[in-house]
């Protein structure tokens, strides 16, 4: 599981939950809470779009040293018991994140009653 391919192959994955993870999420905040979306105009989905651009940086950069940090150090049947719980460690500490952050910068569950575009 050392050889270059593997590692690319992993690193592969990485990138593409990076990306794949936040999106997901902000489709399901849009899907919940289609009314706040749809009645509040244009500027109440910023903060969730802003928090999940800034959730696929930390993820692309993030993952990948977390994950290969110590990459040689453990035993080839070891490895892919570490790799997969890294990984999932990684990416549910970043769903947890993503979605305080959301709820907590755009609060959905008790829209403005200002009639405001804003």
């Amino acid at each position: 599981m050392r050889n270059k391919g593997s590692i690319f192959g992993i690193g592969t994955l990485l990138l593409l939950l990076s990306i794949g993870i936040p999106v997901l999420i902000q489709f399901i905040f849009i899907l919940t809470f289609a009314d706040y979306y749809k009645n509040g105009g244009f500027l109440p989905g910023l903060g969730h779009y802003f928090i999940c651009v800034l959730m696929i940086i930390i993820n692309m950069i993030a993952a990948p040293i977390i994950v290969f940090s110590n990459f040689s150090k453990h035993k080839k049947g070891d490895l892919g018991n570490v790799l997969l719980t890294r990984i999932t460690t990684i990416f549910v500490v970043s769903v947890v994140v993503q979605i305080v952050l959301c709820i907590w910068i755009e609060n959905p569950f008790s829209p403005s009653t200002t009639g405001l575009f804003l």
